[in-house]
């Protein structure tokens, strides 16, 4: 199963090949960085389909091109691919910076609902407002 998902993260979607690390530090770092996405991405779609299964509910909006179908066991693409557009923009002015998200719809509150707390869209929007972020370097 562990080798399913290398899988994925080089070879598929993610495209990490060809990449060329000469500092043993930075290798450790991405297989670091690799290791928790793997974990992320489990973590998601066993907690999506364990809330489904213990609400005895199904899920609509997750199937590409028709988004009426229902399932009681998305995958982790499909929860993933139901955010995309979300978008985070940083505005700076005199007043200072004012950070806005773009608001979810109510299939994908519905999704975050299966997959994390409550309100952990809006700890995220607070965690960018109060500056603690990590900025480019």
């Amino acid at each position: 199963r562990i080798e399913h998902l290398f899988d994925y993260f080089i070879n598929r979607d993610v495209g990490l090949l060809p990449i060329y690390l000469k500092k043993t530090s930075r290798v450790k770092g991405l297989i670091r960085l690799l290791s928790i996405a793997m974990r992320f991405y489990t973590l998601i779609q066993h907690q999506a389909r364990t809330k489904l299964a213990s609400n005895k509910v199904q899920i609509k909006g997750v199937y590409p091109g028709n988004k009426n179908r229902k399932t009681t066991n998305p995958t982790s693409p499909m929860i993933l691919r139901a955010f995309r557009g979300i978008a985070v923009v940083w505005i700076k002015s005199q007043d200072g910076e004012k950070v806005q998200m773009t608001e979810l719809n109510p299939n994908q509150q519905k999704i975050l609902s299966l997959v994390a707390e409550q309100n952990v869209y809006q700890q995220f929007l607070d965690l960018l407002q109060t500056g603690t972020h990590l900025r480019e370097t």
